[in-house]
């Protein structure tokens, strides 16, 4: 029954690193996490609550209007054979934190993460999809370009900075996390969790392939683009929610 496990929600502004912490979190053998498995559920405002995260329900059946996936992956097939194990279950949706107080009455006790990470890359990963989508077509909108990032960006933080006295929710800083253990420490002592070896392993994997990522990563934004980054982006916020997190990595 869901009300015996602690719901755990992932959210932050998309592009943030929400999908490999989702993949972080499913690592860890006492937590079952979805990813986006309810998230046109939510965006169009549809109920949600307890009822979505029976095993039945959450790992074999997809209905219409549950999510932008056509199919459920391996992954929860896997999961309905420890589900019973599991004592933390949620679904990692970014734009959770358009309505935090929606997912706080359908859960009780819920707990947050919520990645942050900084506008520029953000803007670029936002840019680069909407121009393969010009060239090529695809899902990703054509106008949610750079400076739908950070509209999008703004409001994460805005509403995110104006529920930390909730005390329910752990500000992650994307850059940080696979730079520094005591983070992953930090992180799963807010979920009441140790870190567990199938999560030291996926973190040592995803390390490796985060350092040579960062290594051949280039920003193709153009002076344009940085500036108007620099005009609009709420570094005020950026700077609170980065003292919050409480992480300097040197």
């Amino acid at each position: 029954m869901m009300s015996s496990r602690q719901p755990l929600f992932i959210c932050g502004c998309a592009r943030s690193g929400t999908s490999t912490l989702a993949d972080l979190l499913r690592s860890h053998a006492n937590i079952a996490m979805g990813r986006e498995r309810y998230a046109v559920r939510f965006r169009q405002r549809k109920t949600i609550d307890a009822s979505l995260f029976e095993p039945e329900r959450f790992c074999h059946q997809l209905e219409e209007g549950d999510t932008h996936h056509q199919s459920l992956d391996d992954y929860y097939h896997e999961l309905y054979q420890r589900f019973e194990q599991c004592s933390h279950i949620g679904d990692k949706i970014p734009k959770i934190y358009e309505d935090y107080d929606l997912w706080r009455r359908a859960f009780p006790g819920a707990k947050f993460i919520f990645l942050l990470r900084n506008p520029f890359d953000v803007a670029h990963s936002f840019e680069k999809r909407a121009e393969i989508t010009k060239k090529n077509g695809g899902a990703w909108p054509a106008e949610r370009d750079y400076q739908n990032a950070i509209e999008e960006w703004n409001l994460s933080l805005s509403n995110t900075v104006a529920d930390l006295a909730k005390k329910d929710i752990f500000v992650l800083e994307y850059e940080s996390l696979y730079l520094d253990d005591a983070l992953l420490s930090q992180l799963f002592s807010f979920m009441g969790l140790p870190v567990d070896n199938g999560v030291n392993e996926f973190w040592q994997k995803a390390a490796s392939v985060r350092s040579k990522l960062e290594a051949s990563r280039v920003i193709t934004l153009d002076s344009m683009q940085k500036r108007f980054i620099a005009r609009n982006a709420h570094f005020d916020l950026y700077r609170q929610l980065i003292d919050e997190a409480g992480r300097e990595i040197k």
